[in-house]
């Protein structure tokens, strides 16, 4: 038998559990957007005078991102007030924004969600006139990054009647677009005329194109007279300087100067006399290190020539008389490949090496290597023609004097070791190219990183062979080598220079050790 006690605890625990009501679970989530049911005015609507348009729909709404997601057409001085209420949303237009006889196209990219799950209407446009007549024409494409062919979102593209080089600066298009997710825009609404196309990134959604922001334009005209079907347009980041600008003078060393150049086409050379040069390169910059040599009495302000293309500019440089750089030398080679050149780079100019003084040491047997290099460069090559096994040690061996500088510093006996790779830890491919005459470009491996492996430059050839590649997926791509400087070059809206183009392999290219892969085609002509 139940006592009191246990009777009146049963009663508690019976009346919590029931006082606690829980949410049903489970139910599908809402992911239908909003429809509309009601405009006010009629979309497409003319002769327009008022100054609020109304948008109602079957539930309630929210508005996303409003600056960013909701592009008007033509852009306006100064934006309505857009406000959801309920189940509507209000524009309300400042008194004398709107001009006259004008089509003006509201896009709502994302911007407009019902206020609990959030679903997206994904793009909805409503038009009106303030004149009598509806302008009906558009432009659509999509906009890809030049170099990876991502597709660009979130990007402005606008139309610009009286255009210039400097207009996507310094003024509003005169009609505006953006690109959803897939890179694809709509302009709607335009009116006839010659218009020029221009995309940007539009960081701080200003409608303007900024320093540091990503830009793709039309190299043509666009006539206002019938709707202009896929028009594609490839961004890329506007230089800073125009290409082969020197950009900066570094007085690294008292008788030594760097010389940076944004981007040449064709690479610097110096023209002076009493100077040795040679050249350090990377995506953007070719620097020419420059070193003053002969009587150090004249030294001093100095005038300097150089040359780029047929081009030959002047500067005035102040060598240092005394503290003439010391003679450093180093090994870049830390692994090496049989067949291979194994290099040595020096911090001065070479005049003159001793190439019997330059000996590979192999167990306790010595051996003279071939020695490659050039008077006035700093780079030494050395290619070992003897049968090597994997694993091998190898000691290069510099004896004193064996190298001279341009300022006569004479090196001191100096060893450095590298080690023998296994040839079979390497894989490699053919590729045959079809319609290559004629065609300058590069033939490229990106590793699953996206960075450059190998490039390889094509002129002509019917057949690239590329041997001793580390195993690994690699993406294929071409680029349309223009100006044949051994690099992709990016655009520039002011000189109205196109991006190089490239084009991937869809397939990724699968190499393993001890693979050789034959037969890939590379047609360059379907390359369009």
């Amino acid at each position: 038998m139940l006592n009191r006690n246990t009777l009146f605890l049963f009663f508690i625990c019976f009346a919590y559990s029931c006082a606690n009501i829980v949410q049903p679970s489970g139910g599908a989530v809402d992911t239908v957007p909003p429809a509309i049911v009601h405009e006010n005015p009629g979309n497409n609507t003319t002769s327009f005078s008022g100054r609020t348009i109304e948008l109602c729909f079957d539930e309630y709404v929210q508005i996303k991102e409003a600056q960013k997601n909701i592009i008007i057409s033509p852009p306006l001085e100064k934006n309505p007030e857009i406000k959801a209420a309920g189940k509507c949303i209000n524009i309300t237009f400042e008194e004398g924004t709107l001009q006259n006889n004008t089509t003006y196209t509201l896009q709502f990219l994302g911007a407009i969600a019902d206020i609990h799950e959030g679903a997206v209407l994904g793009n909805y446009v409503f038009s009106f006139s303030t004149g009598n007549i509806l302008d009906t024409l558009s432009i659509n494409g999509v906009v890809s990054n030049a170099l990876t062919l991502k597709k660009m979102g979130g990007y402005s593209v606008g139309l610009y009647k009286h255009y210039n080089d400097s207009s996507a600066f310094n003024t509003k298009p005169d009609y505006l677009g953006l690109t959803n997710q897939l890179g694809v825009y709509r302009i709607k609404g335009i009116g006839v005329g010659a218009y020029r196309l221009v995309a940007f990134e539009d960081k701080n959604n200003n409608r303007r194109l900024d320093v540091g922001e990503e830009v793709a334009f039309s190299s043509s005209e666009h006539t206002g007279k019938d709707t202009v079907q896929n028009v594609k347009l490839h961004s890329f980041t506007q230089p800073l300087y125009t290409p082969g600008r020197l950009i900066d003078t570094i007085h690294s060393d008292k008788n030594q100067f760097e010389l940076v150049f944004f981007e040449p086409e064709y690479t610097p050379m110096a023209e002076s006399k009493n100077t040795f040069s040679y050249h350090r390169i990377n995506d953007k910059y070719d620097t020419l290190i420059v070193q003053f040599i002969g009587d150090t009495s004249s030294f001093g302000n100095r005038e300097f020539k150089y040359t780029i293309g047929n081009k030959t500019n002047s500067l005035s440089l102040n060598a240092s008389k005394n503290n003439i750089p010391p003679l450093q030398i180093e090994n870049i080679t830390k692994d090496y490949l049989p067949g291979d050149t194994c290099w040595l780079i020096t911090s001065n100019a070479i005049k003159t090496i001793k190439n019997d003084s330059i000996r590979i040491q192999i167990d306790t047997s010595l051996y003279l290597p071939s020695v490659l290099w050039n008077s006035g460069s700093n780079r030494i090559g050395l290619l070992i023609k003897k049968e090597l096994i994997t694993g091998t040690l190898l000691k290069i061996k510099l004896g004193g004097y064996s190298i001279t500088d341009v300022y006569e510093n004479t090196s001191k006996p100096l060893d450095f070791f590298i080690t023998v790779s296994k040839d079979i830890d390497f894989g490699g491919v053919q590729f045959i190219l079809k319609n290559a005459a004629k065609k300058n470009g590069l033939l490229q491996l990106l590793d699953s990183k996206g960075a450059i492996s190998y490039s390889i430059p094509v002129q002509e050839q019917k057949e690239i062979v590329i041997n001793k590649i580390i195993p690994g997926s690699y993406t294929v791509r071409w680029v349309d080598d223009i100006n044949k400087n051994a690099r992709w070059d990016a655009g520039n809206i002011i000189s109205g220079k196109q991006p190089e183009r490239v084009f991937y392999l869809s397939t990724p290219l699968e190499l393993r050790p001890d693979w050789f892969i034959e037969g890939n085609v590379i047609d360059v002509d379907a390359f369009k």
